[in-house]
């Protein structure tokens, strides 16, 4: 069971979640959700965050392989050993470059950058290369300012979480009004599951 005042932000943002024209949670209320976890706990709180993360990208598991082959399994392998402390932060990040790296020759992916220079909040990292991120502490939102009408970072995610919701209700891309064409109602499903069941898990993973 989630303590009073973190169930008390779900709740804020399901609210906000169900009063939304487009069914989107944005950033600004998945950031309110990390930052109250890390106040509420520490360290622990940046662990449930990273099992928070490791669970949404298990939730559009079959998408990302679709899309990136064996590179989704390795990723949210790695992931979850990190959070096992099975694997260190350093070995983490020479696998998140040699992972970027193959999947650029693969013509996979576009990095346009040398992974040993990026940070977490550049966009360059791809779905499942954020949930080790995620795993090791780092905290995507952290520091970035936001409204909670802001939906600028949603297309293209900073964290795993909206990257698993864009995979989990994309539809089609219109190169004509050049935007994203979204399942509603799969977009809905995702954040009331994320929130409902996939945050509990992970707090009861760690507490």
């Amino acid at each position: 069971m989630l303590p009073a005042d973190i169930q008390t932000l779900v709740s804020e943002a399901k609210e906000a979640l169900k009063k939304h024209p487009n069914n989107r949670l944005t950033p600004y209320y998945r950031q309110t959700l990390y930052a109250g976890l890390r106040a509420k706990s520490g360290d622990d709180g940046a662990k449930v965050q990273g099992w928070w993360a490791l669970y949404a990208g298990l939730h559009v598991k079959d998408a990302w392989t679709a899309e990136y082959g064996d590179h989704c399994k390795n990723m949210l392998d790695l992931a979850e050993q990190v959070l096992m402390g099975q694997v260190s932060d350093a070995i983490a990040e020479d696998r998140l470059a040699k992972s970027l790296h193959e999947l650029e020759a693969e013509g996979r992916w576009m990095t346009g950058n040398d992974p040993d220079s990026y940070e977490p909040t550049t966009g360059y990292y791809c779905d499942m290369h954020r949930v080790v991120l995620e795993a090791m502490g780092k905290n995507p939102l952290e520091g970035v300012i936001l409204t909670p009408d802001d939906v600028a970072l949603d297309d293209y995610a900073q964290d795993t979480a909206g990257d698993a919701c864009n995979s989990y209700c994309f539809v089609d891309f219109d190169f004509d009004e050049q935007d994203w064409v979204v399942d509603l109602d799969k977009r809905l499903a995702f954040w009331i599951w994320w929130l409902d069941e996939a945050l509990p898990q992970a707090w009861q993973k760690v507490k």
